[in-house]
């Protein structure tokens, strides 16, 4: 009934929080998304089509980029396999990197070094920066074509910004190719400025909150992973593609560390796992089956891809049983579905994520009463009132109010900080922000706009 893969997918495929947050310099895909909506489309399906599309034509594009490049003219299928793959293997989907991240997190490791932290594929997260690849990957192959990155460049206001950036500071490399070793000291240079004038005259208040004010350094798992294959790669290089792929090498580095000179920076783990990744996983297939690469032959290419597929059919496994999950928590009787497609806003559900994922399966359908999007970017002194006063109503029921307390805990601590109570933001090295909402039940008559609650309990283990 409902598909999800992300942990807040559910957020940005939601009709009304799509619309909140269309922006061409910031979700460029949102447009997409509503407009799917308005086609009558609901945001679980949008998300399987996206879903069921998007690999098949990344692959077919990245062949042809490596083709076209000549960065991998043998074996280049299993080369754009590696590049789609083999973040998998790097990242928290890998069972001993999930645990290496749960230390990471409860050491405050963190505050000194950033890593991918999503438990996904970074091209199955709809619409970003699923669009932005797609759309990444159609602007280099015309690059590559015409001898020429103005494509590229004019594009980049449309792709995401954690995607984006490290592109923007890959285009200045190449660029300033003429500078030699400086390069890439004046492109970052030149994309923190981008950075500092964006957050100065461009950002909104609520992009602001999300920032973090630091010039202090980060280590980058990516960047660390790039300096050993550079050691292996930069040998055998040909001469016209050694400067991207020492560019690519940088990239997560820059991308963790513009703050030294921008000043701010937002969520440094998401440059890892939407940017460093694919720079980690580009690198690795230019070693592997480069032009001037012989150590994989073609029985082993055979290995190769078969283990990346086996690994690529366990994630969608694990992925589908999680949403078989939820589908049982739940049962979903007539009565819900009437509920959700005729007053969805009316409807509280006792688990905060799958009251959010529930906002997902009907077009135009408006957000639960108990959902992520009430409490994100400002929506939440917007929305407050309303909490305080379904909690009063839900709370004067005992089994009702203790069937809600954990949802309450977790939301009042959300509305107590918004969005800014995320440490990744901080990097652990400051206190939270000072926005807070007053989340006591609000009993009141007068101060109460009328509203009607309608509870569903989950009959299993939620969130």
């Amino acid at each position: 009934m409902y598909y999800v893969n992300g942990y807040d997918e559910c957020n940005y495929l939601q009709y009304w929080f799509s619309r909140l947050n269309q922006s061409v310099a910031w979700r460029p895909g949102q447009a997409l998304v509503t407009l799917l909506h308005e086609l009558g489309i609901s945001g679980g399906s949008i998300n399987l089509l996206f879903d069921a599309l998007c690999p098949p034509i990344l692959f077919i594009l990245i062949v042809r980029i490596v083709k076209a490049a000549k960065l991998c003219p043998h074996n280049s299928e299993v080369a754009a396999l590696v590049i789609l793959l083999f973040p998998i293997f790097i990242s928290a989907l890998n069972p001993i990197l999930a645990q290496s991240r749960n230390l990471w997190i409860a050491t405050d490791s963190y505050s000194w070094i950033t890593i991918p932290e999503g438990t996904q594929l970074a091209w199955w997260r709809t619409p970003e920066p699923q669009v932005s690849y797609l759309v990444l990957s159609l602007l280099a192959l015309l690059a590559i074509r015409i001898q020429s990155i103005t494509p590229i460049l004019l594009g980049i206001p449309l792709l995401y910004s954690f995607v984006g950036l490290p592109c923007l500071f890959l285009c200045g490399c190449w660029s300033l190719r003429s500078l030699g070793r400086y390069r890439m000291v004046v492109s970052a240079l030149a994309c923190s400025g981008c950075v500092l004038l964006y957050t100065r005259y461009g950002a909104s208040n609520e992009t602001l909150n999300l920032t973090a004010r630091s010039h202090l350094p980060l280590l980058s798992w990516c960047g660390i992973l790039n300096l050993y294959l550079w050691t292996k790669l930069k040998g055998k290089l040909e001469k016209s593609r050694y400067s991207w792929c020492e560019a690519l090498v940088w990239a997560p580095w820059f991308a963790a560390n513009q703050q030294i000179i921008s000043g701010v920076i937002i969520v440094p783990s998401n440059g890892e796992q939407y940017a460093g990744l694919f720079t980690t996983s580009i690198l690795v297939a230019a070693t592997l089956f480069g032009e001037r690469s012989r150590i994989i032959t073609s029985g082993r290419s055979a290995v190769v891809a078969t283990g990346l597929l086996c690994a690529y059919v366990g994630c969608a496994c694990q992925v589908f049983t999680e949403n078989v999950r939820w589908n049982i928590v739940l049962p979903l009787t007539p009565s819900l579905l009437s509920d959700l497609a005729t007053r969805s806003s009316q409807v509280a559900v006792n688990d905060v994520y799958l009251s959010t994922t529930l906002s997902l399966l009907y077009p135009k359908q408006s957000a639960l009463l108990f959902s992520f999007p009430k409490v994100y970017l400002g929506e939440a002194a917007r929305s407050i009132t309303q909490y305080r006063c379904a909690k009063a109503a839900l709370s004067r029921d005992p089994l009702l109010r203790a069937a809600f307390e954990p949802l309450f805990i977790h939301l009042d601590g959300a509305y107590l900080h918004e969005t800014e109570d995320n440490p990744l933001n901080h990097l652990g090295r400051m206190q939270f922000g000072t926005r807070t909402h007053d989340t006591s039940a609000l009993d009141d008559e007068v101060l109460c706009p009328p509203v009607q609650v309608i509870p569903y309990l989950v009959t299993g283990k939620g969130y």
